[in-house]
C-alpha cells in the first residue's frame, strides 16, 4: 500500500449541521470519533430550500480548528435575511498515533 492509498483509506470525515433555520448567527462543531485527531476541516453554508432569494447575506466567520478531535465554524447574517440557512462543518479525522491525543 503506497501513502496515497493509506491516506484515502485511514481518513474519514465527521459531519455536523446546524438547524436550517433563519438564526442571526450560528456555530457548530464537528468531533471526531473516538480515538481520532483532527487533521483539517471546512465548513459550508447553504440554503436548505429552493425558492429563496439570490440575495444571500451570510457570510463565514471562523473555520478553525477546535481541539485535537474537532472542527468548529461560525458564520453571521450580515444584513436583514428572513429565509432559513444552514451552516455545516466537516472534520477530517484520522486515527491517532501514540501521543498524538494530548496536542492541543
Amino acid at each position: 500500500m503506497n501513502a496515497n492509498d493509506f491516506i484515502r483509506e485511514s481518513v474519514t470525515n465527521a459531519v455536523a449541521r446546524s438547524e436550517g433555520d433563519s438564526a442571526d448567527s450560528k456555530t457548530i462543531i464537528a468531533r471526531c470519533p473516538a480515538g481520532e485527531v483532527a487533521l483539517g476541516g471546512g465548513a459550508e453554508i447553504s440554503r436548505p430550500t429552493f425558492g429563496t432569494p439570490a440575495e444571500f447575506p451570510v457570510a463565514l466567520q471562523s473555520n478553525t480548528r477546535n481541539d485535537h478531535a474537532s472542527w468548529r465554524a461560525s458564520a453571521i447574517e450580515m444584513g436583514a435575511y428572513e429565509s432559513g440557512w444552514r451552516l455545516t462543518v466537516t472534520a477530517k479525522c484520522v486515527p491517532a498515533r501514540d501521543g498524538e491525543m494530548h496536542l492541543e
